[in-house]
This record gives structure tokens, C-alpha cells and sequence, in this order.
């Protein structure tokens, strides 16, 4: 791609000097993360690193949240959201995953979580340059008809304030989505005591949560919040998905404004789509 390339044949492995002075020679490992702006992020960057440095690439990993890709970096992983695993030690030379680009997660809160962990393991966080935003989606065709019926904007959190509106009139409820789309509350971030900390640290919800600080659902796959949490068929179904993208926002916009949310998590990127 580039005018001045180097070409395939005269690019090298990095070499990577062990803390007994031994050595270590392999290419660069680039954990993808399979979304369109990561994908457009991780191919510019395989030019730039074969083609402008010189250094073989190999693509490792493909996820579609961005946990494995922070933890993978740094050498760590996690049996599941619940523990995060990480060696004694610095990293060993040889592990596989040495860049992620596009880590979606709060710097903050992970960088002190790994530094607790192991001071040696810290990752280390640039900016990509760009910015990016994520949010809630509002079907369309429910949008207009909230619009013209009564002047809503569901696209604005305070008319779905239950204290005040019935903006569950213009949904389905939680019935009209089968279990088996879904996953269980406890195999996703609902079920994750560091996320489900970050949301009782602000946003008080003493029935949401269980005795072990984990996500309350009932019937283990949604999370309702607690305007409707007695009246579980005044629940707007509000489906996420990779391990449970923004749940941590939604449950404390959920909270804080008063809207009747049931909130879970789509067993797979297809149910999810």
C-alpha cells in the first residue's frame, strides 16, 4: 500500500530480551476486535507496522467486547467475568497478544483494577486519536408513534419517566423475547462484581442487587429496575449485547430517572443483530 514499502521478504520478528538476558524472537501479535471502526483500525495498523517499521504481524484472538483484547495485552484472562486471572510476574516474552486496538472500557477503573492485581501487568493506554460514542437505539416506527400519539420523545430519558407516563404502552414486553436468545444474568456483566460495583457506588438500589453483589434477576436473564420491578409486564425490554455492552450506564440511568427497564443481555451476536 505504501510507495516506499518494505517489502515482505526483508521484514523481521521483534526480539524481546528476557529479565535473565535470554531471548525471545516472534512477530508482533494484533488481537482483533470485531467491529467495523476496530477492524478499520487494526488493518491500518498492520500496514504501518509490516510496511513503514518493517516488523512481521500475526493476527490473533477476534472478540466482540473489548475484555479479552485489554486482558490478552497484559497477559492475563479471565475464567469468566467474575475473576480476572492474572500470572505472577511481568509478562512473559512469549505470549501471544501485544496490541488491541479500540479498548471500549473505563481507563480509570481498570488500569487501578490491574495495578491491584500486579504492578507488572499495568497496561499501557493511548489515544487512538479519535472519538467514538455509543448509546440506546429506539426503533423508529415506535418512536414516531410515541411522537404522534402524545407528543413523546423517546429519545429523551425524561418521557420514560413511569412516575409521570406509560411509555411501556408502545413496547412488547419481556414475554415477547424467548429465554434461549438470551443469556443467563450470571454469564455476562450482570454477573460481574467489579461492573455491578460501579453501579451501586452511585446510583443506590438496595432490592437490585443480590446478597453476593451480583445483578438481581429474578428469573435469571433480565435485571428490572425498580419502577417496574413488582410489575414485571410495565418492563420495556432494552436488549444489549457482546457480554453486556453499557449495562453499568443503563442500569443507573435506569435507576436515577425513573424508567421502567428490563434490561438482558443477547445470547449471541446474531440474536443480538
Amino acid at each position: 500500500c505504501l510507495p516506499d514499502a518494505i517489502e515482505e521478504s526483508e521484514r523481521k520478528d521483534m526480539t524481546i530480551t528476557e529479565a535473565d538476558g535470554s531471548t525471545v524472537v516472534l512477530p508482533i501479535g494484533l488481537h482483533l476486535q470485531l467491529w467495523d471502526s476496530a477492524l478499520l483500525a487494526a488493518y491500518v495498523g498492520q500496514i504501518i507496522i509490516k510496511e513503514a517499521l518493517g516488523l512481521n504481524v500475526v493476527v490473533v484472538g477476534g472478540s466482540i467486547n473489548a475484555q479479552p483484547g485489554a486482558l490478552g495485552v497484559i497477559g492475563c484472562f479471565q475464567t469468566d467475568l467474575r475473576v480476572i486471572v492474572c500470572p505472577e510476574g511481568p509478562v512473559a516474552a512469549n505470549h501471544p497478544h501485544h496490541i488491541s486496538p479500540e479498548i471500549w472500557i473505563d481507563v480509570g477503573w481498570r488500569q487501578e483494577d490491574f495495578e491491584a492485581l500486579n504492578m507488572e501487568r499495568t497496561p499501557y493506554y493511548f489515544e487512538a486519536g479519535y472519538h467514538g460514542e455509543e448509546g440506546q437505539y429506539v426503533n423508529l416506527e415506535v418512536h414516531d408513534a410515541a411522537l404522534k400519539g402524545k407528543g413523546w420523545h423517546l429519545d429523551f430519558y425524561g418521557d420514560f419517566d413511569s412516575q409521570w407516563k406509560d411509555p411501556w404502552s408502545f413496547f412488547d414486553n419481556t414475554s415477547a423475547i424467548p429465554f434461549s436468545k438470551l443469556k443467563l444474568c450470571r454469564e455476562g456483566e450482570l454477573g460481574s462484581l467489579p461492573m455491578m460495583d460501579l453501579v451501586k457506588r452511585h446510583t443506590p438500589d438496595p432490592d437490585g442487587f443480590t446478597a453476593e453483589g451480583l445483578a438481581y434477576c429474578e428469573d435469571s436473564y433480565w435485571w428490572r429496575s425498580p419502577t417496574c420491578r413488582l410489575e414485571p409486564e410495565r418492563c420495556i425490554p432494552l436488549v444489549t449485547g457482546g457480554s453486556g455492552w453499557m449495562v453499568t450506564e443503563m442500569m443507573q440511568r435506569a435507576i436515577a430517572y425513573s424508567m421502567p427497564i428490563a434490561l438482558g443481555v443477547a445470547n449471541t451476536f446474531s440474536d443480538y443483530q
